[in-house]
């Protein structure tokens, strides 16, 4: 996540985990998420929501009023879906984990 933000991305969280949950896993796997905007399942429901929770925070949080584009990484195939809810919204998903699955272009 620092190298996106390293190349200019601004990185949010969305997750679906509580956020005690969320952050333990980021934590054990390694993966740097302190000072990110971030919403999780204890803050809004459903997943759409989680998702427009992070990115208000995100444009909060990196002084925009919107983003040209959103790029969701999901960590499997079935997170996708929100995502395609978006209408426009987004430009690209795809699981972390596999080469295949959801992916589409705006």
């Amino acid at each position: 996540m620092r190298e996106l933000q390293r190349r200019g991305y601004a990185v949010a969280i969305a997750s679906g985990d509580w956020e005690a949950t969320a952050r333990h896993k980021f934590q054990t796997a390694g993966i740097p998420f302190e000072g990110l905007p971030a919403a999780f399942c204890d803050v809004a429901n459903p997943r759409t929501d989680i998702m427009r929770t992070a990115l208000a925070r995100a444009a909060r949080h990196y002084g925009r009023e919107r983003f040209d584009r959103v790029i969701y990484v999901a960590d499997a195939a079935w997170t996708c879906a929100p995502a395609a809810s978006w209408a426009g919204r987004w430009s690209g998903s795809r699981p972390a984990s596999s080469a295949t699955g959801c992916r589409r272009s705006a």
